[in-house]
């Protein structure tokens, strides 16, 4: 650093799998609470499936932190190319609750779903960070202690200039450029909901109606 050349600082490390959407603080709806309609998504933006693990040691696995709490299970994988979601429910023991989950937001079948987290994401603003566990320490007074590392990091705001509108009221966060950096809002959007499908190009109004699709999803209007 202090012998540089006054080159320009390399771009961030941007992990091979990336937060992608957020739905914040959703409102109620006829079959889903709003606790219930949360999800994070998580993409996968290489052309080889990544395991969420280490797979050296597979009991060591990746985590969501901070704003929810949640550990991957042990044979968690992201396909190539691949999403997957996760929840403040369990969808193994509340098929009920997933069916509503999956049919409001017209989730692909075979879309992975894990939960439930802990926790609550807020339109407000919060922080949100994905975890891989890095070697184990084999020596010294922490032998044995798993350390983690962030592979992403995203603190969004219900300020400009993070995008907000519809947040709270139906609309969700959606990363529009998966290579670049998270905690940029220059890489998010405000639109209707696309769990487990990609982002869409016109978020917010498309079909020209002057209705956000977010509302009209939200309150059953086409």
């Amino acid at each position: 650093f202090r012998t540089g050349t006054g080159a320009a600082n390399s771009y961030p490390l941007i992990s091979p799998v990336v937060i992608n959407e957020l739905m914040t603080a959703p409102p109620a709806h006829l079959h889903l609470a709003p606790a219930d309609g949360e999800f994070i998504e998580l993409v996968n933006r290489t052309g080889a499936a990544v395991p969420l693990h280490d797979p050296a040691r597979p009991a060591n696995r990746w985590r969501l932190t901070e704003a929810v709490e949640f550990t991957f299970p042990p044979d968690a994988v992201v396909p190539a190319g691949g999403r997957v979601l996760v929840v403040g429910f369990n969808p193994a023991t509340n098929p009920a609750k997933l069916a509503a989950f999956a049919s409001h937001y017209d989730v692909p079948a075979g879309t992975t779903i894990f939960g439930p987290y802990s926790g609550r994401l807020s339109a407000a603003g919060e922080t949100l960070r994905l975890e891989r566990p890095d070697r184990p320490e084999t020596s010294g007074p922490d032998i044995g202690l798993v350390p983690y590392l962030a592979v992403e990091h995203v603190a969004w705001l219900g300020t400009a200039p993070w995008p907000v509108e519809g947040l709270g009221q139906g609309a969700s966060l959606q990363r529009f450029a998966a290579p670049e950096y998270a905690n940029d809002p220059v890489n998010w959007r405000a639109g209707i909901p696309t769990a487990g499908n990609p982002n869409r190009a016109n978020p917010l109004d498309s079909d020209g109606d002057g209705l956000p699709d977010w509302w009209e999803l939200t309150y059953g209007r086409d």
